[in-house]
């Protein structure tokens, strides 16, 4: 097995994320720091584990996926992220999920916050609970099948990810929170047959920094994942999803009034989201009109 971790510029997180690596109970198990173009002591920090250190000078979360795939020699290929640790058993809990058939292609698990300061009140309700898209599963629960996660706590059967990598133009770039690079990647292995499992039992724990729970960044946060949802689903969200920024923006004016922090934040990052659909084809349009225009109108 091979465990891919993804790091820029967060060299105290990534020791402890590596320690946590190093105390697995799985007997043949690879790691592999991809450092996506640090400036501070990660190349150090690395070289003091018995890791694979790679390091990839694209900028781009999904560059440095990719390239851990590449670099990484198990037959199962885990990815954690530097801002988190997982507890002894994760490797052998996560490769258990693909004997429970051929045709499980990945498997992902709960993602537990770990806060630094205590959130507010008005911090919407499973913002960070969730270990990928949809609701949270206790990690007591069965395992679920053929459901979306993020790549935070996940892993994938070689064999089954064939030439499929990550989409360079998704995920995180600079201070870019542009995401869904792995969501989109599991939704193609389900949309080729394959199967994935969520195993409730390999939870991992996230650091969640104070400024994370800011209200400013939630609604940044939002404003990317609405952007990378028309990136992902094209033009056609645009429509659907048309009669929504005034009905959702009349909820978040109408919220005021409850003068409810919970219910005016819930409501403010679902417009934020919302907004960023139409942000995203604002953008799109503009990107391939630069584009068009420095190929000469060709």
């Amino acid at each position: 097995m091979s465990v891919v971790v993804c790091t820029r510029d967060r060299s105290a997180l990534l020791a402890r994320c590596l320690e946590s690596l190093r105390a697995q109970d799985y007997g043949n198990l690879e790691i592999l720091v991809v450092d996506n173009g640090s400036s501070d002591d990660t190349a150090a920090v690395a070289r003091e584990h018995p890791v694979h250190y790679v390091f990839e000078g694209r900028p781009g979360v999904s560059h440095a996926r990719n390239r851990g795939i590449e670099a990484s020699t198990g037959e199962f290929v885990g990815f954690v992220d530097d801002d988190e640790e997982a507890g002894p058993d994760w490797a052998s809990r996560m490769v258990e999920a693909f004997a429970l058939g051929d045709r499980v292609a990945a498997a992902g698990g709960p993602v537990v916050p770990v806060y630094e300061v205590e959130p507010p009140a008005w911090l919407p309700r499973g913002f960070w609970e969730s270990g990928g898209a949809g609701p949270a599963v206790e990690p007591t629960g069965p395992y679920v099948f053929n459901r979306v996660f993020g790549t935070g706590c996940s892993m994938f059967r070689r064999r089954h990810l064939g030439e499929l990598r990550f989409r360079t133009d998704l995920g995180r770039k600079g201070d870019s929170l542009l995401s869904g690079e792995d969501t989109e990647l599991v939704g193609r292995l389900l949309a080729g047959g394959w199967e994935t499992a969520h195993v409730p039992r390999a939870p991992v724990r996230h650091f969640v920094p104070r400024e994370r729970i800011a209200f400013r960044w939630l609604l940044k946060r939002a404003l990317a994942e609405g952007e990378t949802e028309f990136r992902c689903r094209g033009p056609g969200v645009l429509w659907r999803r048309a009669h929504k920024l005034p009905v959702d923006l009349l909820r978040v004016l109408l919220a005021l009034f409850t003068f409810d922090r919970g219910t005016i934040a819930a409501r403010a990052v679902r417009f934020a989201q919302t907004s960023g659909i139409f942000y995203g084809a604002i953008t799109g349009s503009l990107g391939a009109a630069a584009d068009h225009a420095r190929r000469g109108g060709s």
